[in-house]
């Protein structure tokens, strides 16, 4: 089950990215794939830290 989730949020990346080379033109995408790609990491680890950790503290764990 584990393993079936990675696929599916490699899939849904995947079509992100597709749709992306879609909308736009091959030298603009890879201007900003990179930092795209790098700015979608940092807001999911930060949305992560904040449903993680933040409910744990107003806990006062």
């Amino acid at each position: 089950m584990h393993i079936y989730l990675i696929h599916y949020y490699i899939d849904f990346n995947s079509s992100i990215i597709s749709y992306m080379y879609f909308c736009c033109t091959s030298y603009i995408v890879h201007l900003c794939e990179t930092p795209f790609v790098i700015s979608i990491y940092i807001y999911t680890v930060v949305q992560e830290l904040r449903t993680n950790y933040i409910p744990s503290k107003r806990k006062g764990v």
